[in-house]
């Protein structure tokens, strides 16, 4: 449900609401800009997290203002307009692709303030990984992120006397090299047409794409963000090697893992729900599942996180940072897990958890160990679409691998100049 928006707002809603000493705070509503996919899942698992707040602080309630699905940045649109009419929220759902847009609206608080005076909840707890920072203010700690992790068809690798994945992982022989001896003996054709591809990952995301750079001691930027790195011999020859999977051994790049013709992805966790559904209850083909493999420079997990922000101006602040807490907090992990996550946790001391049998709860915590930041900049949204049209000019032809970076790297420089997200 919704709330109606009125017209007197906190004086200067740019100026941060401090929570009180104590951290009991009064019973409160919590507004609650909230994204529903309208999957009965999402629905049925946040009214249990709502209701057990509800029962964990008596007296609060949240209210969520739903917004049905549709593409993400819409949630920041929606807070945007309504702070721009007088309005303001408690806490806003979050995602790593939007919060550049609320911080330049300047709509959302840092809650280092939060953090400073609870018992409960520590920052040192949390991978940094985990976290959403900003000129050394912490705006997010995530209550849902991923990694990436591989998941294969293991009957096609079997039927076509390929090397298992899980067992070259054991034996340390797990490599790019190997991935690709694999993906060749598994990739199908009719005539010029792929019609089973090897091996697929989302190359045209930049915060995906990094999990691939990670393995050559690549980023997009320098640690400290001070200048783009795409003019870098590792991230030249990490790109060049998997063009070629695309372009010329024609191995990656296309299919579909429940139709069976895509063998290994490089996926999430968040996708095993559909997978059970599309593929283990009509017993399909066995899914088995394995760490990234490793490169010249061993390998790293991008996490992607979904944190909540604390909006500017609000009247209850301790009533948002104690949701803010419940999000984090351990009872809440049997609901986030149906939802996908809960695989990993921001929380450090917070072991993975798994409902299916072709989930392996040790890659997703030997991940966890390796997690590093998903870039983020200021202008992500631009960043995001340069890098996909990049990526599909190396891929088809249009521009050279090593022009097309050069290219793409004097338009990072100019976006990075208005900020990071780190």
């Amino acid at each position: 449900m919704g709330f109606g928006v009125g017209a007197a707002f906190l004086a200067g809603c740019g100026a941060n609401s401090t929570p009180s000493a104590s951290q009991s705070a009064q019973p409160a509503t919590v507004h609650y800009l909230h994204y529903d996919t309208g999957q009965q899942v999402w629905q049925d698992s946040f009214n249990q997290i709502f209701a057990s707040f509800a029962q964990k602080y008596p007296g609060s309630k949240v209210e969520p203002d739903v917004i049905a699905g549709g593409p993400l940045p819409g949630i920041a649109q929606k807070a945007i307009a309504v702070y721009a009419g007088g309005g303001t929220y408690e806490a806003m759902y979050g995602h790593f692709t939007i919060i550049s847009g609320l911080l330049q609206a300047d709509i959302i608080q840092p809650i280092d303030a939060f953090l400073s005076k609870d018992k409960e909840v520590k920052a040192d707890d949390y991978y940094s990984a985990a976290m959403e920072k900003m000129k050394g203010k912490l705006y997010g700690i995530a209550w849902f992120t991923q990694g990436k992790e591989l998941f294969y068809n293991a009957d096609l690798l079997a039927t076509t006397g390929a090397q298992s994945p899980k067992q070259l992982e054991k034996d340390g022989k797990w490599t790019w090299d190997a991935l690709l001896d694999v993906a060749k003996k598994v990739t199908q054709t009719d005539g010029t047409n792929t019609t089973v591809y090897g091996f697929n990952v989302g190359y045209t995301d930049p915060g995906t794409y990094a999990n691939v750079l990670y393995a050559w001691g690549a980023d997009f930027f320098t640690k400290d963000y001070s200048k783009p790195t795409l003019d870098t011999a590792q991230f030249l020859t990490a790109t060049q090697y998997n063009v070629d999977l695309v372009a010329k051994q024609k191995v990656a790049g296309g299919g579909a893992f429940p139709q069976k013709t895509l063998a290994i992805l490089l996926g999430s966790g968040s996708s095993t729900r559909g997978w059970d559904d599309q593929i283990m209850k009509p017993n399909l083909f066995k899914i088995e599942h394995t760490m990234l493999p490793k490169g010249p420079a061993g390998r790293g997990c991008a996490m992607a996180n979904n944190c909540m922000y604390v909006g500017k101006g609000t009247k209850v602040p301790d009533a948002a940072w104690n949701f803010y807490k419940h999000l984090l907090s351990k009872d809440v992990q049997p609901q986030i897990v149906q939802l996908g996550g809960g695989r990993y946790s921001a929380n450090k001391k917070l072991k993975p958890i798994t409902l299916f049998a072709f989930e392996d709860a040790a890659v997703y915590a030997a991940s966890a160990e390796i997690s590093r930041p998903t870039p983020l900049i200021v202008r992500q949204t631009d960043f995001q679409k340069d890098w996909a049209d990049t990526w599909t000019a190396m891929t088809t032809g249009g521009t050279g691998v090593k022009d097309a970076l050069t290219q793409m790297q004097d338009k990072l420089a100019l976006y990075l100049k208005e900020g990071c997200i780190c």
